[in-house]
Parts: structure tokens; C-alpha cells; sequence
């Protein structure tokens, strides 16, 4: 086997005259120094000279210290068979199991685009696979035989099980006409035995030569394989001498009728398949093989975009991702809005398939500003012309001026660890480059025209992104599910919140008058950029205030650092003129509850006020801890089921047992719902919830197919989004409350606040 490296640069002349015989010069970049393979993916080299599969990995197994998997220098491993060191066996396995799974992408990237132009191919013979596909290649049949192997074991032990029937059962007519007993106390007493045999098994007969055939490659391809069944299998020289001397496709032949399952005959086929192919490269009449990619970058960022990107049948996605100036958006998609879960806004990502020395260019960095600009003037001008934004999109608020947060990032691949060992193919090793709150270090990937406004429509902050190579390769060829998707979604809106918290100070206002036209007309001037309203509702008066926090070395200077707290100050106080002003913090949906519940500010004591002031800004566990939590029950699986499938979650009204008020303010501002099973509330789910729950009357929960509606009156709540998981000592809780199974309020619901929740 042959590894080689993309885009390193070889500079010995031994592997140099090695990698000339194996790479054709149209993929080769020569240097006075050296030499480089500018592709990745896998051919079968048919020079005398060679005889062996070649493997290209991406750089990104290179390091930043140039060394491969960050432990070997890649001329050391460049003829992995010929090391003969232990240690390196798992690498060895490592390096097939990865070059299997490029080459499936590879292939994969073809299917999704067959008009590319960026992979080579070459013509081989084409022979029916186990899935009814194609096998084109050396490599395709081998992972044939592995995915046969693990798709049938059963089959396999089940012809063992039955052949082995009665094997060992005396034959004792055989017996007793042909051994001589001797008497024991007039017993006679046989000392051997004729057992009962059977004719060849022409079945354990293919099942041998398979797993035979699947020791010698495991040897020369260094793979995986498990053989727990309990036959002699065939010695690796004679697999390799029935290859040599084309006696594979002989024997077969020979035993070709023997078989009438499907599963026997598809295995029949598979093996025939691979022993001619073997024996025709053995002979030297088999011509040269190859799959690969010369821009490996375009195949990653379809990776990418197949785990993260947006419904490629939306028309307007497709329009926005091939931008009016030419430009090209690599992946975009539609998810909630920073400042609030109702509305959406489109995600703007790219990939860069950069080693991870790489810095990010100026150039791409600026590219990435103009594609949202692009994006908000593409919605701009739907206005214009519509007097409203499409889908409840929220990029202008016309009240305030201001213009919403638009989500920008980089995702880059990385494969190795800082200890030098490689990601797995399940951990998604998703981690933000820039995960610290020092402005200094972050300020080329912040864009803005005027400073401290956050919601000016030139004010962009970039997050960027390492993405573990191996996971993202993984869901490519095996699908990445929606949820997956959902979560690295999710990761990247919760980066996103977390950065701008640490960038920003947030407060949530409302007008002390219904006026709030009025109320902003008047303090226009100050605030335009700063604010914005995360409901566009005539009726919906809060706004969101944004104010720059100072960077680390800012907070060092004394004077800036006071400079800015009372201006700060200074324009809070001017505002609570007109407004009542609250703390927030962006990523909790702004709601009345923040109004009513969380403490008013007191700037009286000069001496405290900047303590008080941050400190309040700055406390993310008393949002935590002043949510309201409904903590409610289902009684029977129909009934969890209704609740799941509707999204919805009802609590009846009135002044019966177990009633709520319909008026009662932590009725009114529940966040999150606990649900739990009546019979077991070990086995709860926690749902956020809609922000105004729905009266609804019994014909209404008798439409909507509610199992068994009793009362007249009910409030409907809407569950959104997916479970979060949360850790409550919920039997403690239900029998605090007095509400848990057998007690006089059993099952009834309760409204506390997150403190005393948890």
C-alpha cells in the first residue's frame, strides 16, 4: 500500500521516482525541491514496478510541524506494508478505514453532481454489487465483501449450526458390523466409533473460501475483520497462489451450480468478481484504476453543506446562494433569529478547506461582509416593492430603524487533536476559534460603520469554526439525519448568542405610555443602531437595547473604563424617562415577564451604581433562576402522544380541582414546560414554550382529537423546538408541592419559578 499526502512536498529522490511511477504527471506539481500530489482519493497502480493501491489523503492529516497524524514525518510512511514496526498497526488500519470512506465520498459527490468535472475516472469493468449498484473498482469489491460479511453473519452461523446436525451422532449399525467389543461383566464395550458423515458441504465450502479471502486482504489491506465461526480456513500463500495461477475463478466455476439462495448466490458473485479482478492484475492484463478528485475543496464544501445547508429545492435559497455580482454563497440556510425565537433569519456560512496553520485571508473575510450585505438588500428591495418581508423574515424594524443581527461564519476542517491522536467518526469536535471575551484579538472579523451599534445595517461580526473532518466525511456518505443537522444549527446560534453577549450589555424596554412612537421619536438620536424590535407587531411595544462593552485592554485604562460607564449610565436614566428598562440578555425571549419580575435599577449610590449596574447585566443565572417553569403531567400514552404529535399542551381554566387562572401572571409568562408521566415522574421532558398561551373551549379540544376532553374551558400552550434536557429531583419536587400520585391534589399543575425548581 502506498499513502501519500495532498499538497506535500516530497523531497527525497527515491520517493520522488516513486511517486513518478504511481501518479500520472497530470496531477504531479514539481519544484526545484520536490515533488507534490495536487489530488485526492485512490487508483490501483498497474506499473510492474509498483503493483499496489495508491492512497492520496487530504492535507488536512498533515499538521501544522508537518507531520502526518502528527506523529510521522510523511516520507516514513510512504510504503506503509514495509514497516514492520507493531506500534503502527492501528495506523495501518486507520489508513484504510479512512481512504475507504474518501472514496466513498468521492463517489457520493459524483452521484449528486454527475456533470463535474473536478474527479477523474476511468473506465473499468462494471459488476453488480450487493446493493444492486455498481462496483467499478479493486476497492469497491473489497468493501462489498466487508459490508456482506456484516450484513449476513447470521446467515453464516445458521448454515454452521444446521450442517453441524447430527455430525457427531454414533452410526451404530457401522459400529457394531465392523468393531470389535470386548465384555464387561457380560457387557459389550466399544472403545471406537463409526459416527454418521455427510457428503461436502458445498455451502461451508464458499463460506471458507469467503472468509479466507477476507484474512488475505485484511493482511494486505489492513482492515478489520471477525471471523467467530470454527472453520480451517485456507493458508494466506495459497489464497495467493490460487490468485497467481488463476485457480480462484476455476474453483468456483466448478462448485457455480451448487447454491439456490440469494444470499449464497450474491456471495457466489462477489467473489468470482473479485478473484478475476485479482488474478487479471496478477497476470498484468488488468489496465490502471483510479478515482479522484483534483479540487477537494469543492467536494468539502458539499459536505459541509449536506450536514448544515438549507432545502436546495427552495427557489429563493437558490437565488440568494448565486448572488447578482457573480458571487457564490457556499452554504446558507433559514433559523431563528438571535434576538428571538418567533422570527427567522438567514445563517451565512463558508467553508475553508485550509490546513489549520492557515490564517483567514482579508479577502475572505470581506467577501463574507459583502454576502450578507447582499442578502439584506436582497430583502430590502422585496420590501420596497411588497410593503412586507417574506415568511416573517426580520432584517428591518421601520419603528426603530434598526436592522436585525445577520448570523456570519467560517468552518474550517480539522482531523487532529492536540494530544495527536484523530477525532472519531461520531464526535463532532465543533469548537469556536475565537471562545474568549477579548474584543483585541476578534476585531478583523467585526465590520461596522459606526461604533456601538449593534443594529446598524453595516455592523457584521464573523464567528469562526473547526469542524472534526472525519464526522463531517461520515454523515456525508451515510446521510446526516435531521436532528444531527439541528444540532450543529443549534451549536452555532448558541456560539453566536454567547459572543454577542460578550461583546454587548442587553436590555429589554418597553414605553411607559402606549405611545411608543413618540417615545423613540424622542430619544431617536441616541439610540438609532442601538435598538431594535424584536416583534414586528404594532400591538408588541418592547424593544431591545445593545450597548459595546469595553475590551480587555480598555477595561484596563481607568479613564476609558469610567468615561463609558457613565455615558452608559447617563443614557439608561435618560431612557427610564420614558421607558421601563430591564437587563437582558440576548438568546432568553424578551417577554412583559422581564418587566415585571426582575428588579428595577437604583443609580443613587455613585459608589455602587458600576457594580450594580454590570453585575445585573452580566448574571446569567438569575434569568435562570426567575424563568417560570409549568410543571404539568399526561396520564396515558394516548395521551402523551396527542401532546407530541400536536405540540401542544392544555390546562384547564375555571375553579374546579386542578384549575388555573387565566390571569394569573406566572400563568401567563411560563417558559418551559416539565412534562411528566403521572405513573412514573422519574420519565419527564423539558419543552420550551410559545409566549402567549390560547384559550380554547371542548368543541375546540374535541376538533384537535384531545383524548377525553372533561372540562368547558381550557389554555392551550405551544411546545416548540425539541426536548432540552435538564436535571430535576422531580419526585422531591411533586411531593413538596403535595401533588404527586395518591395525594388529595395528585396530578394538578404547578407554576414555580426555575430557583425553586431546581
Amino acid at each position: 500500500m502506498i499513502l501519500l499526502f495532498e499538497e506535500y512536498q516530497y523531497t527525497n529522490a527515491d520517493d520522488i521516482a516513486l511517486i513518478k511511477q504511481c501518479v500520472d504527471q497530470a496531477y504531479l506539481t514539481e519544484t526545484a525541491s520536490g515533488v507534490k500530489a495536487g489530488c485526492v482519493g485512490y487508483f490501483y497502480c498497474t506499473n510492474p514496478k509498483v503493483n499496489d493501491v495508491v492512497f492520496v489523503l487530504p492535507k488536512v492529516f498533515i499538521k501544522e510541524d508537518g507531520t502526518a497524524f502528527g506523529k510521522y514525518k510523511p516520507e516514513e510512511i510512504i510504503k506503509l506494508d514495509s514497516l514492520s514496526d507493531k506500534s503502527l498497526n492501528d495506523e495501518k488500519e486507520t489508513v484504510f478505514e479512512l481512504s475507504a470512506w474518501l472514496y466513498q465520498a468521492i463517489a457520493h459527490f459524483v452521484e449528486r453532481n454527475p456533470e463535474t468535472e473536478i474527479v477523474r475516472m476511468s473506465d473499468v469493468q462494471e459488476v453488480a454489487s450487493s446493493k444492486g449498484e455498481k462496483c467499478e473498482t479493486y476497492l469497491d469489491i473489497i468493501l462489498q465483501l466487508q459490508k456482506f460479511q456484516k450484513e449476513h453473519r447470521h446467515l453464516f452461523t445458521f448454515i454452521s449450526i444446521v450442517n453441524r446436525i447430527g455430525s457427531h451422532k454414533i452410526n451404530w449399525n457401522k459400529t457394531v458390523r465392523k468393531v470389535q467389543p470386548f465384555l464387561q461383566d457380560g457387557t459389550p464395550v466399544y472403545m471406537d466409533f463409526y459416527n454418521k458423515t455427510k457428503s461436502i458441504n458445498f455451502d461451508e465450502e464458499l463460506i471458507v473460501l469467503f472468509y479466507s479471502t477476507l484474512r488475505f486482504l485484511q493482511e494486505k489491506m489492513r482492515f478489520k475483520t471477525v471471523c467467530d465461526l470454527c472453520y480451517d480456513l485456507i493458508p494466506m500463500r495459497k489464497i495467493e497462489s490460487m490468485i497467481a495461477q488463476g485457480h480462484g475463478t476455476r474453483r468456483l466455476r466448478a462448485i457455480r451450480k451448487k447454491y439456490f439462495t440469494d444470499e449464497l448466490v450474491k456471495l457466489w458473485n462477489l467473489l468470482y468478481v473479485f478473484f478475476e479482478k485479482a488474478e487479471k492484475i496478477a497476470s498484468g492484463k488488468y489496465h490502471e484504476e483510479k478515482l479522484l478528485a483534483v479540487k477537494f475543496n469543492i467536494i468539502f464544501e458539499d459536505m459541509i453543506d449536506q450536514l448544515i445547508g438549507g432545502n436546495e429545492g427552495n427557489d429563493d435559497l437558490l437565488r440568494l446562494k448565486h448572488q447578482k455580482d457573480g458571487k457564490r454563497l457556499d452554504h446558507l440556510y433559514k433559523e431563528s433569529s438571535l434576538i428571538n425565537n418567533g422570527g427567522e433569519i438567514y445563517f451565512i456560512g463558508d467553508s475553508k478547506y485550509y490546513k489549520e496553520s492557515t490564517d483567514l485571508g482579508e479577502t475572505a473575510v470581506y467577501k463574507q461582509f459583502t454576502y450578507a450585505k447582499n442578502i439584506i438588500q436582497y430583502h430590502i428591495d422585496i420590501f420596497n416593492e411588497n410593503k412586507q418581508y417574506p415568511d416573517e423574515l426580520q432584517y428591518r424594524d421601520e419603528l426603530t430603524e434598526g436592522y436585525n443581527i445577520t448570523p456570519n461564519f467560517f468552518i474550517r476542517a480539522s482531523a487532529i487533536k492536540k494530544d495527536n491522536s484523530l477525532y472519531g467518526y461520531t464526535e463532532d469536535g465543533l469548537k469556536n476559534e475565537y471562545d474568549d471575551d477579548v474584543k483585541d484579538k476578534q476585531n478583523k472579523l467585526v465590520n461596522y460603520h459606526f461604533p456601538n451599534r449593534l443594529f446598524d445595517r453595516d455592523t457584521f461580526v464573523l464567528q469562526t469554526y473547526n469542524i472534526n473532518f472525519l464526522y463531517v466525511l461520515a454523515h456525508y456518505v451515510q446521510g446526516a439525519d435531521k436532528g444531527i443537522q439541528q444540532s450543529i444549527r443549534d451549536k452555532f446560534r448558541e456560539d453566536l448568542i454567547s459572543r454577542f453577549n460578550k461583546l454587548y450589555d442587553f436590555w429589554i424596554m418597553a414605553p411607559k405610555s402606549k405611545d411608543i412612537q413618540s417615545a423613540v421619536d424622542k430619544h431617536f438620536r441616541k439610540i438609532l443602531g442601538k435598538v431594535f424590535r424584536p416583534y414586528q407587531n404594532e400591538n408588541d411595544n418592547l424593544l431591545i437595547l445593545a450597548l459595546e462593552k469595553l475590551s480587555a485592554e480598555e477595561l484596563k485604562d481607568e479613564s476609558k473604563r469610567e468615561k463609558h460607564d457613565v455615558e452608559t449610565i447617563e443614557l439608561l436614566k435618560e431612557l427610564q424617562e420614558d421607558f421601563i428598562v430591564r437587563p437582558h440578555r440576548l438568546g432568553e425571549e424578551p417577554s412583559m415577564y422581564h418587566l415585571q419580575f426582575v428588579r428595577p435599577y437604583s443609580f443613587e449610590n455613585e459608589k455602587e451604581k458600576f457594580n450594580e449596574l454590570f453585575q445585573a447585566a452580566e448574571s446569567p443565572a438569575v434569568y435562570g433562576k426567575q424563568r417560570i417553569y409549568l410543571v404539568g403531567c399526561y396520564k396515558s400514552k394516548e395521551h402523551y402522544n396527542w401532546i407530541k404529535n400536536n405540540k401542544l399542551y392544555n390546562v384547564r381554566l375555571g375553579e374546579r380541582r386542578g384549575a388555573v387562572n387565566e390571569n394569573d401572571s406566572f400563568v401567563v409568562c411560563a417558559t418551559h414546560l416539565v412534562l411528566y408521566n403521572f405513573d412514573n415522574p422519574e420519565e419527564f421532558e423539558v419543552w420550551r414554550l410559545k409566549d402567549e398561551p390560547k384559550v380554547s373551549d371542548k368543541e375546540k379540544m374535541e376538533s384537535l382529537d384531545y383524548p377525553n376532553p372533561k372540562g368547558e374551558k381550557y389554555l392551550l400552550y405551544g411546545l416548540k423546538g425539541d426536548p432540552v434536557e435538564m436535571e430535576i429531583d422531580l419526585p422531591k419536587f411533586l411531593k413538596d408541592k403535595k401533588v404527586q400520585k395518591g395525594s388529595q391534589l395528585e396530578g394538578a399543575p404547578v407554576y414555580v419559578t426555575g430557583g425553586s425548581l431546581f
